[in-house]
């Protein structure tokens, strides 16, 4: 098969993700005439299913569906991809540096840089999680505040429990319905992943190794 290309940014990381769910692939890509868009893509085709405004994007994810794109920029939205409708947004105080969906699409989590204010807003103390109903775009609660940029997040397969992983080599597994039941464990941001049945998780215990809990 050919290499298909796309014009990047220069100076940013790339900005792509594929569909655990489905053969869709997303890519941030400059547009006409110079914007940044998110083409979304039918990889067994390779057709253009979609192309949605991400002026501003720094994290995005599909939902395990397939069938909705979170995209962070400026504001959290969520874009119906069936018929390339924005279902909601919400105005976002820093830039986002990871976004985890729920196993259910019920929720959707987002972690801000706290050193990288939009707007008006100042520099944070700590770097929040929220948690928002991936439905309607309701902000349901603060997971947590972190010292460092959550590099990581993933969601065990029950749906209810998150895992963070920071910067500052911490990894911190809690409930999103009890705020008391949490625990911390030393751990670098170089991964994150549980198993299907949520029985393990893999993680990096140093920033050179790869570890099974």
């Amino acid at each position: 098969r050919s290499v298909r290309r796309w014009a990047g940014v220069r100076d940013s990381a790339a900005l792509f993700e594929f569909s655990q769910s489905s053969n869709l692939f997303v890519v941030v890509t400059i547009g006409s005439p110079g914007e940044r868009i998110a083409e979304i893509i039918d990889l067994n085709t390779g057709i253009t299913k979609a192309r949605v405004p991400a002026a501003n994007v720094t994290s995005l994810l599909f939902d395990p569906g397939g069938k909705r794109l979170a995209l962070a920029g400026a504001e959290l939205a969520v874009w119906r991809l069936a018929d390339t409708n924005k279902t909601w947004s919400a105005p976002l105080s820093h830039e986002a540096s990871a976004l985890a969906w729920s196993p259910d699409g019920a929720l959707l989590a987002v972690a801000l840089e706290r050193r990288k204010p939009l707007g008006q807003n100042e520099m944070a103390k700590a770097c929040p999680v929220l948690l928002f109903d991936g439905s309607s775009g309701l902000e349901k609660s603060v997971f947590g505040q972190f010292g460092s940029r959550v590099a990581r997040m993933s969601f065990h397969p029950n749906g209810e429990w998150l895992a963070v992983a920071t910067w500052d080599d911490a990894l911190t597994c809690g409930s999103t319905v009890w705020e008391n039941a949490r625990f911390s464990a030393e751990g670098a941001h170089r991964a994150l992943r549980f198993s299907c049945d949520g029985s393990r998780v893999g993680y990096a215990p140093t920033r050179g190794e790869l570890g099974l809990m």
